[in-house]
Formats: C-alpha cells, sequence, structure tokens
C-alpha cells in the first residue's frame, strides 16, 4: 500500500499518459467502493480510463496489476494480458528495462496474468541485458532456487554481485551473506566485512521490507483460503493460495538470512501448517528453536490446530517460550488454582506495563469478582472456573497493571473511601493525555460521589 500511495503522489510529476493512467486505478477502486465491481465492469472501466496510458510506464503497469490482485485474488485481468506483446515490443524498441522487469514479476507472481516461472526467467535477462539491477536480484533468486532455470549458485552470485556495483542494495546485501556464508562463492571475511559497512546501517530497515513484503504474499494467499475454527471450509482459488505462499516463504527466507532471527517464527509456522511447504512438524521444531520461541507451538497443541490436541505439550512448550501467563490459564480452566496462582506469579517475575496490563487486569478481576464473575463478549479468552475471591490479590494485580480506577472501587467497597479518593486523584494526575479524557471523566465522577457519601 505504502508503494502505491508514492505512485499516486508523485502524479503531479507524471506525463499527461501516466497521469490518465493513475486516474483509471483510482476509478477502478471508485467501482469496488461502491460494491458493484466484477471482472467485468472493473477491465472496462480501466480500458476506458486508460486509453491515453504510455506503455513505457512500468510502475502503472505494476501498480493496476497489485490493485487487479488486491480486488480479485488470483484472477485474470484480461485487459493487462492482451496489452502485454505492445508493451513488449515498446520496450525492446525502447530499451525500457523497467517494463520487462515488471512483466516478469507478474509472470512469476501469477494471478493477474498465467503464473510462469520460465517466462518470468526470459523477461528477467531481457531486462538484465539493459542492465536493470532489480531485475538482476530477482533473476539471481531464480538461480539459487532452480525456479524456471537450473538452479546454479554461480550464476546467482554473478548477477548479485553485478547488481551490488550498480548500487543495488538487495544486491550488496547477498554480497555480504554469500561472502558471509560462503554460498557460490568461498567464504571471505575480508569482503564480507566490506560489503557490511557498506550496508550495515540499512541491513535492518532492508531486512523489515524483505519481511513486509513477504507478509503480503502471505496475507493475499490466505484471503484465499477461508477459516473457520482453524479449519479450512471454502478454497477460492487453492493453487493461487499456495503460489503465494511458496513466494511469501522466500521471502522469510532472506529477511532470517539478512539477520531478521524472529523471522524463523513464521517459518516455522508454514512448515507447521504446510503453507508453500510440506508439512513437517520436525523442521517447525527446528525453527522454532532458531528463533527462541515456541508459541505458535504451543498454542497448536492447545488448541488442536495442525497438531493433535495435547494441554501436557502446550505447557511444555508454552514454559520453554517463557509464557508463563498462557500456563497458569490451563491450569485455571483445569480447575487447579493453586498451581494457576504459581504460573500467575511466576508470570509476575517478567511483566512489562506496556506490554501485559490487559491479562493482569482480567487476573485482577478475577480475583475480585470469584465466581460471580460475569464474563463480557470480549473475554473469551477467560471462560473455564473463575479464580477464588481474592480482594488483597485483587488490589495487587489491579495496581501492577495501573488500573487505579478499579483500585479505587475496590476500597470504595471496603468504606475506606480516603485510600479510594486517593486512586481516583491519581487517575486524574495520570490521565493528562487527550485520548485518556473519559478515563479522567469516570474519576472525576467518582470523587464527586464519594463527596455525597462522606
Amino acid at each position: 500500500m505504502q508503494g502505491r500511495n508514492k505512485i499516486f503522489k508523485r502524479s503531479a510529476q507524471l506525463s499527461s499518459g501516466r497521469k490518465n493512467f493513475t486516474d483509471s486505478l483510482a476509478g477502478l477502486r471508485k467501482i469496488i467502493l461502491k460494491d458493484l465491481a466484477d471482472n467485468f465492469e472493473a477491465e472496462r472501466e480501466l480500458e476506458l480510463r486508460a486509453k491515453d496510458f504510455h506503455s513505457d510506464t512500468a510502475e502503472c503497469i505494476y501498480a493496476a496489476a497489485q490493485i487487479w490482485a488486491e480486488i480479485f485474488h488470483g484472477r485474470h485481468c484480461a485487459y493487462i494480458e492482451a496489452n502485454i506483446p505492445a508493451w513488449l515490443s515498446y520496450a525492446a524498441s525502447t530499451g525500457a528495462s523497467a517494463v520487462f522487469h515488471v512483466i516478469g514479476r507478474l509472470s512469476y507472481e501469477g494471478g493477474v496474468i498465467e503464473q510462469s516461472s520460465e517466462k518470468a526467467a526470459e523477461y528477467f535477462q531481457a531486462a538484465v541485458e539493459l542492465k536493470n539491477p532489480a531485475a538482476m536480484v530477482n533473476l539471481a533468486r531464480l538461480y539459487r532456487r532452480g525456479d524456471g532455470v537450473s538452479q546454479d549458485e554461480t550464476k546467482a552470485f554473478e548477477l548479485y554481485r553485478r547488481a551490488a556495483e550498480l548500487g543495488n542494495e538487495t544486491g550488496m546485501i547477498e554480497l555480504y551473506v554469500r561472502y558471509r556464508d560462503g554460498e557460490g562463492v568461498q567464504k571471505n571475511r575480508r569482503l564480507a566485512a566490506h560489503w557490511y559497512e557498506k550496508i550495515k546501517e540499512r541491513l535492518p530497515e532492508v531486512a523489515d521490507e524483505i519481511y513486509e513484503t513477504g507478509y503480503h504474499y502471505a496475507l493475499n494467499a490466505a484471503i484465499q483460503l477461508r477459516y473457520r475454527d482453524g479449519r479450512i471450509f471454502q478454497s477460492c482459488d487453492a493453487d493461487f493460495a499456495r503460489h503465494y505462499f511458496k513466494i511469501a516463504l522466500e521471502y522469510f527466507w532472506d529477511a532470517a538470512r539478512y539477520d531478521r532471527r524472529e523471522t524463523y517464527v513464521d517459518i516455522g509456522a508454514f512448515y507447521l501448517r504446510g503453507h508453500g511447504v510440506k508439512k513437517n512438524l520436525a523442521r517447525a521444531l527446528e525453527y522454532f528453536d532458531k528463533a527462541g520461541s515456541w508459541y505458535v507451538l504451543a498454542k497448536s497443541y492447545l488448541e488442536g490446530e495442525d497438531v493433535p490436541q495435547d494441554s501436557e505439550r502446550a505447557i511444555y512448550y508454552f514454559s520453554k517460550s517463557g509464557e508463563w501467563f498462557y500456563v497458569g490459564e490451563i491450569y485455571r480452566k483445569a480447575g487447579d488454582f493453586d498451581a494457576a496462582g504459581k504460573w500467575y506469579a511466576k508470570y509476575f517475575e517478567t511483566y512489562r506495563r506496556d506490554r501485559d496490563s490487559h491479562e493482569v487486569s482480567k487476573i485482577a478481576q478475577m480475583y475480585r469478582a470469584g465466581e460471580d464473575y460475569e464474563r463480557a463478549p470480549f473475554d473469551e479468552d477467560f471462560e473455564g472456573p473463575k479464580l477464588p475471591r481474592d480482594l488483597d490479590k485483587a488490589l495487587e494485580y489491579f495496581k501492577l497493571a495501573d488500573d487505579y480506577l478499579a483500585v479505587g472501587g475496590i476500597y470504595e467497597e471496603e468504606k475506606n473511601f480516603a485510600a479510594a479518593a486517593e486512586s481516583y486523584r491519581r487517575v486524574l494526575d495520570e490521565c493528562k493525555d487527550p485520548d485518556e479524557k473519559i478515563l479522567a471523566e469516570v474519576a472525576r465522577k467518582c470523587l464527586q460521589n464519594l463527596e455525597e457519601k462522606e
């Protein structure tokens, strides 16, 4: 979305042909927002509004394809497909390498036009011959995987080297990683350090961009598979979904190679669920271990999703991941309040207000109300037996969560009006942000009610 917005923001600087095309995309979106869109209507709108479109505008071709994919999720676009020969002819006669590169990307991604890794490789090669560094990177990826071409790590390395020398950041990072790990070339610490120095300030940002791209493909794949209670109940386009999961996984692997280690959690989840790869619990365990996170696997065992339901294994993996709160929840729902209390206490040892206050506040509510606690609709995660009533613990945990409105309420129930007033005043003192205006108003009314009681 961000890249597409950048294209629209530059529309004032575009030629009239480019501006007409970006206007056509806006028109396409308007149809969708009115819920009138189908393939025919959208294509007709695109064709009518893009009649003055200049075929050298590669970014506009890709923007149109991305919007089409976002709206129709894997359905072909006859307008784009029909115009590809003319765009390629224009690119060949003018040397517009970006057009070859974009059509190569669309061929590899599929959905908007027919998917073909072989065609993608041909288009990337045409762009490479015109010295397009982005195409060099994408063709190198195909050689790395042997996708549409014979696998050849040496050719991949050479393409990355050429892209890096042309200033492409992904090419620079790949040279650093390859010299570091000895992929397609002998390990060379000196050259790895050389390229790392060139890219070190941008490495985290680029790794995040790579990850976000992978997440975008995973999201589009998931849209194709409708889920209910963790089970697929309707498939819109399973082949398209599988292909997009595969692309997402490739980006996640790259992000991990670029030192974004937490991406291993996503890779493990893909092996656990069979997204883009065959299900493989052993590989999933390997990647969860690399990431130092077992939450996804623990949750799967708890809910019986992707693996058989097994509370003991869920407890083991939640413990391994340091998720003590969820271990306490399992024991509480089983009715073992003593064990639950011990795990909650362990959780409080690593408690962080900015991250965990919601869970702590819920525990406090249960200690406050005991068996009479009525669960609100948004509290579904807290079903099962409630904790025994204990106002001292409720006060302790509400204070941990900085919920001093609730603290004041307990003191008021116990007729300790001075302590209640102090708690409400603390809320007023701390609610300086405009977003907390409602909390401040509640505290002010509570203070007024206390004055009436006294």
